[in-house]
């Protein structure tokens, strides 16, 4: 993946949440919103990457605003963006990419530039199969116990 600004994802105060669709789809795949369920009691798991990008969301909408006049919402999405903001500190310092970045990022005419460095990200096509599956059988089992 080369690292740039992109036109996607904006965080421009313009933008509404009730039209944020490219951001949405930070929770759409795998099913199940990244949640798989294991073993014979289908036990919830979030994997790490999935936890991530939902922390990316919470502060998608922390920066934007929240969609709600209600005090007692907004101070619990306050504290919900608090945990993630922590959550992407340590899982950060644990895999942080190791790339050197040239010059002063925010002096950078992106558009005129293009790409900068390029990181090498995992395929993962095969694990939200994996997950889609699990989610799919946990559905069956769900429907027998319903």
């Amino acid at each position: 993946m080369s690292i740039y600004e992109p036109v996607r994802f904006s965080l421009d105060p313009s933008d509404t949440l009730a039209n944020d669709s490219e951001w949405a789809t930070l929770g759409e795949n795998p099913k199940g919103f990244g949640r798989t369920r294991l073993g014979p009691e289908y036990r919830v798991f979030l994997p790490t990457f999935y936890h991530q990008l939902h922390c990316v969301r919470r502060a998608q909408i922390a920066f934007l605003g929240t969609a709600t006049n209600d005090t007692r919402a907004r101070t619990s999405n306050l504290h919900h963006f608090a945990h993630c903001l922590n959550y992407l500190r340590q899982t950060l310092l644990c895999q942080a990419a190791d790339g050197l970045e040239e010059g002063d990022f925010m002096r950078t005419e992106w558009s005129a530039q293009g790409p900068r460095d390029s990181l090498v990200c995992d395929d993962w096509k095969k694990v939200h199969d994996v997950m889609d599956g699990a989610y799919d059988d946990w559905l069956e089992w769900k429907k027998q116990w319903a």
